[in-house]
């Protein structure tokens, strides 16, 4: 069955300290255990990507930084590398009676100098 009201969302980027800061709010749904949670990113060479390639291209190129403890929260500030656009998404993998199932937030973007500190 699936994890029903398992979800990984990600925050929208904001400016940090010069970076760009990804903050992700995973759901674990009672019953479930989390074995894994956090964000992957990618920085460079992202020029193709695209709202509708983006979460593709993440999960073949990303880095991948967990959260701990597992199905905690994660705050990433990520530094640009020539003003290129990151792209982040969330994740969260559940698990019940030794299944497992990840759950992905929609691939985000940003571009640190478009960002504003507010």
């Amino acid at each position: 069955a699936a994890a029903a009201g398992a979800a990984a969302p990600l925050d929208d980027a904001v400016y940090y300290n010069g970076k760009a800061r990804f903050v992700s709010r995973p759901v674990v749904p009672e019953g479930y255990t989390a074995a894994e949670s956090g964000i992957i990113f990618v920085k460079e060479n992202t020029d193709n990507y695209t709202a509708e390639n983006a979460a593709e291209l993440i999960l073949q190129n990303g880095t991948k930084k967990p959260a701990s403890p597992a199905g905690g929260g994660k705050a990433l500030n990520i530094a640009d590398v020539n003003d290129q656009t990151i792209w982040a998404m969330a994740y969260v993998t559940v698990e019940k009676d030794g299944n497992t199932a990840t759950f992905y937030s929609e691939a985000k973007s940003a571009k640190v100098s478009e960002l504003s500190e507010s």
